[in-house]
């Protein structure tokens, strides 16, 4: 089994990072293209590829290979260094496609509004599919409130110790 270990975490913080059998974000990082999702990006931290159910003209997720639940579960340090990582590739994956500024949108669901319980970043190049938009609504940047069910990435480490949802190992 492929888990993470160690950083001075509890026991119990390392198990939640390891690989899941039940996990299909977790079968992807393990299996890559076997799984039928082609991957369009693959480094040693995460791994990156189309959304099944996109909500705009261009939905791709980034992953991480860590089994991190979601936004609540992110801690300093490294963990704010995977966060950054995973924006960076989001960031180069939309521009490789053609999508820039206020075109796109980068963000994740807080729990318990996730679809899958492994943290992924939503990349979007818009317009948006029909009443996809209402899923998916980033408070606009310097906002001081926070939305319960999505973060755009660049809140996420400011919204997640103002809403309450940073938790200390």
């Amino acid at each position: 089994m492929n888990c993470w270990r160690g950083r001075g975490r509890a026991a119990a913080a390392a198990e939640d990072r390891c690989s899941r059998p039940d996990c299909v974000f977790c079968s992807i990082v393990a299996n890559g293209g076997e799984t039928g999702r082609p991957l369009l990006h693959e480094d040693a931290h995460c791994v990156a590829f189309y959304d099944r159910s996109p909500a705009a003209a261009l939905h791709i997720l980034v992953v991480p290979r860590l089994h991190v639940a979601n936004c609540a579960q992110l801690r300093g340090g490294p963990d704010e260094a995977l966060a950054a990582h995973l924006l960076s590739v989001g960031r180069r994956l939309l521009e490789k496609h053609g999508a820039f500024g206020a075109e796109t949108q980068l963000g994740y669901h807080q729990a318990p509004f996730t679809s899958v319980n492994h943290l992924h970043l939503h990349c979007f190049s818009l317009p948006w599919k029909p009443w996809k938009a209402l899923k998916y609504p980033a408070a606009p940047a310097g906002a001081d409130w926070c939305l319960p069910w999505y973060l755009s990435a660049e809140q996420l480490a400011q919204v997640r110790c103002r809403c309450g949802s940073s938790k200390t190992a």
